[in-house]
């Protein structure tokens, strides 16, 4: 399945990938566009790590298309170091968490300034995950598979 985001995402994550390209990195993008269905079973296996938002409270915002999971890679497709890896240990991965490891903390900051500088907002809690400003204040509209003809089984 192809990852899937909103055209105005789209021009924003391209802006953060230009920004880094130019300092030789790149992003490797793990996930987007999450349908509500997807999100469903996600928490029935893994709601109580606290990863997945209950959807009898509200949608993920992966299922408006407006967020992205990425991490930092360089110009040969090669993940740096970073607090830990996607979807990992959610008591280290809080994005404003101030690595001891300088590299870490270099490389954090070197994503999070591209994706600030484009549009990009990370979560407080996953240091790898992304929401398009413009969607923050506004209720996101959510996209099911059925939408797309999509079956999920």
């Amino acid at each position: 399945m192809p990852c899937l985001l909103r055209t105005s995402t789209v021009a924003r994550l391209k802006q953060a990938q230009a920004a880094l390209r130019l300092q030789g990195y790149g992003l490797r993008v793990w996930d987007t566009w999450r349908p509500p269905e997807a999100q469903q079973v996600l928490y029935a296996h893994g709601g109580r790590t606290g990863m997945f938002l209950d959807p009898h409270s509200g949608w993920s915002h992966h299922c408006g298309g407006i967020s992205l999971d990425a991490t930092l890679v360089d110009l040969a497709g090669n993940k740096q170091r970073l607090p830990t890896y996607f979807d990992e240990d959610l008591g280290k991965a809080a994005s404003t968490a101030r690595p001891s490891d300088p590299v870490i903390q270099r490389n954090l900051g070197i994503l999070h300034k591209a994706m600030h500088e484009a549009g990009l907002t990370p979560i407080q809690a996953e240091w790898w995950h992304f929401d398009d400003e413009d969607f923050l204040r506004n209720q996101v509209p959510v996209i099911t598979a059925t939408n797309l003809g999509i079956v999920i089984k």
